[in-house]
């Protein structure tokens, strides 16, 4: 009878979600942020980015992490990023139009320990071999965190064929707001390749937003400037006594890279160069955002 009723529930669950799907677009991706590449283990140098997309719709987890540059200090280090986890699940909706889309999501999670940062950073540095951080008692307090997010995407200049070898600049304007980062966004990205035009993207949700429905293969270039009026991971937390550095309020990103689709799985890969987040940082950011997404 107990096999019964343990069969009946997975045969309820496998037809829901094949109901879902039948008729829909549907995507399972997996991102991966890190500063390993680039000899550094500081400042912004981890996340990682679990998502589910059909059709417009697309639900996501998360957890980032953000360390000081000196692991080995078990005391405070005020002119260093201080140590933070964030732990979200993440909605969001794109609405399509022709040559441009507009994308609103909300993330709702935490920063703080139960984020779990200190724990896998921990047991990633030991299966390396890696010196262990010590100074996560003085990281971020728990605090709950909402975050809405919106982004404009609008393709300005389309040289070549649809679905053969073309070049498309794309702008972008938007931002966040809530409890994690404020801030105002502009950038443009150019792509290049075979079949390349197709919705646009912004770290803000994930790196590759990004279904063609014949084989790909294009370079990437982009660049955004930001206007941040608080950021939790820099500034401290909300309304509790913690750690914090004078952030400063203008960022600006570059990425270069290539992304790619053949039989159903795509991905991106992008070396990202960011400048300094605040004024006492030794060094401006670089990292790999490398995604793996599979379309069925």
């Amino acid at each position: 009878m107990k096999f019964k009723r343990h069969f009946a529930v997975l045969a309820t669950a496998l037809f829901f979600v094949v109901g879902l799907s039948v008729g829909a677009e549907n995507r399972i991706s997996l991102q991966a942020e890190n500063d390993f590449w680039f000899h550094k283990d500081c400042d912004y140098t981890h996340a990682t980015r679990l998502a589910y997309s059909r059709d417009e719709w697309e639900f996501a987890v998360q957890q980032n992490m953000y360390t000081p540059n000196d692991k080995k200090a078990d005391y405070p280090l005020p002119d260093q990023h201080p140590y933070g986890g964030y732990l979200a699940a993440e909605g969001a909706y794109t609405f399509n139009h022709y040559r441009r889309t507009d994308r609103v999501g909300l993330q709702l999670g935490l920063v703080g320990p139960h984020t779990y940062a200190e724990q896998t950073q921990k047991a990633v540095h030991r299966m390396i071999g890696d010196v262990e951080p010590r100074g996560w008692k003085y990281q971020l307090k728990d605090e709950f965190i909402f975050e809405v997010l919106y982004l404009h995407s609008n393709e300005l200049l389309i040289i070549g064929k649809e679905g053969g070898f073309e070049s498309v600049l794309i702008g972008k304007a938007g931002g966040a707001a809530g409890l994690a980062q404020d801030y105002a966004l502009a950038g443009l990205e150019l792509r290049a390749g075979y079949n390349c035009k197709h919705e646009s993207d912004d770290d803000i949700f994930s790196v590759a937003n990004y279904k063609p429905d014949r084989f790909a293969l294009y370079g990437i270039a982009g660049c955004d400037f930001r206007a941040y009026a608080y950021n939790i991971f820099l500034d401290g937390n909300y309304h509790r006594d913690s750690m914090s550095v004078d952030s400063r309020w203008d960022v600006f990103e570059g990425r270069f890279g290539f992304g790619y689709k053949i039989f159903g799985l795509d991905g991106r890969a992008l070396w990202v160069y960011r400048t300094k987040e605040y004024e006492t940082q030794l060094k401006n950011t670089q990292f790999m955002s490398v995604e793996f997404g599979f379309s069925f």
